[in-house]
């Protein structure tokens, strides 16, 4: 288990077709009004993406030059208007080198670093980085994904060679998040089955970021829309609390209630042992 209380990461996608509120942030306007709304909430990341990955989308991938256009005036605006660091949500590094140079602070790759330009721009930008899993490519990842060898095992084989690979290059091991890429290339009960080994993935010893919010096992599970599944993803995300280092959320007001309520009941659990402990000790003293 982790000891330190979970980062929240809030998800800006100025895209036309996610999964989520899909065109309500395309407009460069209305995202860079959300992003200040997500840090007013207490995010302490936000995520900015302008390459939706839901599987099998009808809408074509977005050129480079497109997917920079959306990003790069919300990544030049954001960093004037507030002091919350932001991440790059893309495996293009064209894109990613865009948003460095506009200020990006961290590096989020779901194809997890396995393009050489992405390892050298987090070396030479000294930034925190995110490697995560993902079986197959967005268009085709959920059409039968398997894992012949185990889910679980595949994915930490996976991210513990990136991992070193990143290290060997220059790029500093402290700075590395994992993340198993729930939903990508997953079953349902693949999803699952890493939820519940996520102890397993502690033991690479590196920082572990999530990102489960509003995803398709949850609302297929309940059948219910995305939107609304804001109560279920809370209630999962409880359930990852001890062992993540960082949540990517849709909705950061609300884990970060759930994360304050979560410390303040474990505090004062451990209060209530001490003075326990402190009774004991007294009325053995006499």
């Amino acid at each position: 288990m982790r000891k330190k209380t979970p980062l929240v990461m809030g998800v800006l996608n100025v895209t036309p077709n996610s999964y989520f509120q899909p065109g309500k942030y395309l407009d460069s306007s209305n995202a860079i009004a959300q992003g200040i709304e997500i840090a007013s909430q207490g995010a302490d990341i936000i995520d900015v993406g302008g390459y939706a990955t839901n599987p099998f989308s009808t809408f074509p991938p977005p050129t480079i030059e497109e997917e920079i256009k959306r990003i790069q005036p919300v990544i030049k605006a954001l960093k004037k208007e507030i002091t919350t660091p932001i991440s790059i949500d893309t495996f293009n590094p064209e894109v990613a080198q865009v948003a460095l140079d506009e200020g990006a602070n961290f590096l989020n790759d779901i194809y997890g670093f396995r393009n050489k330009k992405m390892r050298e721009l987090a070396k030479a930008y000294r930034v925190p980085i995110c490697i995560m899993h993902m079986q197959k490519t967005p268009q085709d990842m959920q059409t039968a994904p398997s894992y012949p060898e185990g889910v679980v095992q595949e994915i930490m084989r996976f991210l513990k060679k990136q991992a070193e690979l990143c290290a060997q290059e220059g790029i500093d091991k402290n700075q590395i998040y994992l993340d198993p890429g729930i939903g990508f290339g997953k079953s349902l009960d693949d999803n699952f089955e890493i939820l519940h080994n996520l102890d397993k993935f502690r033991a690479l010893n590196s920082p572990l970021l999530i990102g489960l919010s509003r995803k398709s096992f949850i609302y297929k599970t309940l059948k219910v829309k995305p939107q609304e599944s804001l109560s279920a993803t809370i209630a999962v995300s409880t359930y990852v609390y001890p062992y993540v280092d960082m949540l990517r959320v849709h909705d950061v007001k609300e884990h970060k209630e759930m994360i304050q309520l979560l410390d303040k009941l474990i505090s004062s659990r451990q209060k209530i042992k001490e003075i326990d402990r402190d009774s004991t000790h007294i009325h053995s003293d006499h």
